[in-house]
């Protein structure tokens, strides 16, 4: 069933650049496509000084190509999903995603 829902998703590493005041700031490469499921698990309405709506969703794809210390983005047509943490560990690598809007 899991190998059905794959899509093709390109993976892109956050490799940080300093601004012009030296901050360092996100700058996502391109590193290659992988076939990924991605499917939501919950959602949070938070209601501070402005409401918004935390989607989170889980990752399964059988790469293993994963460096647990970087910072990683799947974009594809269906969304654009930024990964919170990593698992290696299991048989297919599980990521925890939140979506970008």
């Amino acid at each position: 069933m899991i190998n059905r829902q794959m899509k093709t998703y390109g993976l892109y590493v956050n490799e940080p650049q300093p601004d012009k005041y030296g901050h360092e700031t996100e700058h996502y490469v391109y590193i290659k496509d992988i076939k990924a499921t991605v499917n939501f698990i919950s959602i949070t309405k938070i209601t501070d000084d402005i409401r918004y709506k935390d989607c989170e969703y889980m990752g399964l794809t059988e790469d293993k190509d994963f460096d647990v210390s970087k910072n990683y983005m799947l974009i594809s047509d269906s969304g654009c999903f930024i990964a919170k943490s990593i698992n290696v560990l299991t048989r297919f690598t599980q990521m925890y995603l939140q979506a970008v809007i």
